[in-house]
């Protein structure tokens, strides 16, 4: 019998089978029994499907809370940097969030309309890379589908008028990329067409420019270059 908790340890032990060096696994981040540990040459430790099934399962909510927390802290960031400019703002109510895909009401200095602006966090390019990419960045076609199972058009089709990508700029500073959603759209529709693959590096396994599903539920998102984003007619990095 294995008594298994969560833990990184365990998460690379999983993909792995075990073979023949004994290991001590006293320490307070594991507890597996030492039944379950090889106890001489050769002797493999093999872990079941069930056990397979709930890491899985605890690494996705792991995942899940890491992305809520950055999230949490990009828009902690923003909220402070509209203090800092004497911007008035208030959040969006959850159903404007859900709904409408925007995250603030901002009036920013002498405009003369308040604009609903979007924040997103820094983004990895896959889960398990310990830090968010400085290059790349997902644009969301669609949501996750909604409770019933209908789709759900993704920020990219939203009410924002504009999408504050969190990133870090040229001299290292954490700040936000300024980008009106139509034309973040109008990228995504023209790069579309053209998916580059990419067989190793950082980009192994995804497509530059291509619709593909991530996570689950399943959303749709295309992968696009941050420098792009720069480079789009109205950005700005505030």
């Amino acid at each position: 019998m294995v008594d298994v908790r969560y833990t990184p340890i365990l998460k690379e032990m999983l993909g792995t089978i075990w073979w023949g060096i004994p290991r001590a696994v006293g320490t307070t981040e594991t507890s597996v029994n030492a039944v379950a540990l090889a106890t001489g040459p050769c002797r493999p430790l093999i872990i079941s499907d069930v056990v397979r099934g709930y890491l899985k399962v605890a690494s996705n909510k792991e995942n899940k809370m890491e992305c809520k927390e950055r999230g949490r802290g990009a828009e902690q960031q923003f909220e402070a940097m509209c203090r800092r400019h004497g911007w008035r703002w208030r959040k969006a109510t959850p159903s404007e969030d859900a709904q409408e895909h925007w995250d603030y009401l901002v009036q920013r200095g002498s405009r003369e309309q308040p604009e609903r602006i979007e924040v997103k966090s820094e983004k990895k390019l896959k889960r398990s890379d310990r830090e968010p990419s400085r290059t790349f960045t997902w644009l969301e076609w669609e949501g996750v589908p909604r409770a019933d199972g209908t789709s759900n058009a993704g920020w990219l089709y939203g009410r924002a008028d504009y999408i504050a990508f969190q990133l870090h700029s040229a001299d290292g500073q954490l700040g936000f990329l300024l980008c009106k959603r139509t034309e973040c759209l109008a990228l995504a529709q023209r790069c579309a067409a053209t998916a580059v693959v990419y067989s190793s590096g950082p980009l192994r396994l995804h497509q530059l420019y291509a619709r593909q599903t991530r996570g689950a539920p399943r959303g749709t998102v295309i992968l696009v270059k941050l420098t792009e984003l720069a480079a789009l007619p109205d950005a700005c990095f505030i």
